[in-house]
């Protein structure tokens, strides 16, 4: 009777664990106190972020879609700048919260391996010069800030997953 109970137990507890399973992205998402669904729509789109099997790469390829965000809105920031060259917001943002960002992001991305916490550092910056940008726009009342927020919104969130995705090399070596 105490074997079937065991035997029981243990098919119970097995036919649990699949559904269990969650990728790795999935448990980032999950730690993201706000926006989590965006993040679900936002990284599972991507093949490489969906079939990550570690935080190492997990990190890199959010770090490297951040990178990619920035570079966007950096863009637009500076065709905005050509349209409105007298607008110090954007002329803040575009040369000099943006270029910070990307710096910073791109210094996150070398440091990951052997420095993870030096990389979330750098990637709070990268946060932070959004922040910033986003602030400026607000103060100055510029014209395309709503545009101009929905990318700096995007971006923002990008950051802050890959704070948590480079959380996880803290904790766990990687894996």
């Amino acid at each position: 009777m105490k074997s079937n109970i065991i035997i029981f137990l243990c098919l119970i507890s097995h036919a649990i664990v699949p559904t269990l399973s969650l990728k790795l992205y999935e448990i980032v998402c999950s730690e993201l106190l706000h926006d989590n669904g965006h993040c679900f729509d936002e990284l599972q789109a991507d093949s490489r972020i969906n079939s990550a099997t570690n935080y190492q790469d997990l990190s890199k390829f959010i770090l490297d879609m951040a990178i990619t965000e920035a570079t966007r809105a950096h863009r637009y920031l500076i065709k905005n700048l050509n349209r409105t060259p007298n607008d110090p917001a954007i002329a803040q943002c575009a040369s000099a919260f943006y270029n910070k960002c990307i710096g910073a992001l791109r210094s996150s991305m070398s440091e990951m391996v052997q420095d993870p916490q030096s990389a979330i550092d750098d990637t709070k910056i990268a946060g932070d010069q959004i922040t910033n940008c986003d602030n400026a726009l607000q103060a100055q009342k510029t014209r395309n800030r709503f545009a101009i927020g929905v990318l700096n919104k995007e971006a923002l969130l990008l950051t802050e997953i890959s704070v948590l995705a480079l959380t996880h090399l803290t904790h766990s070596g990687g894996l």
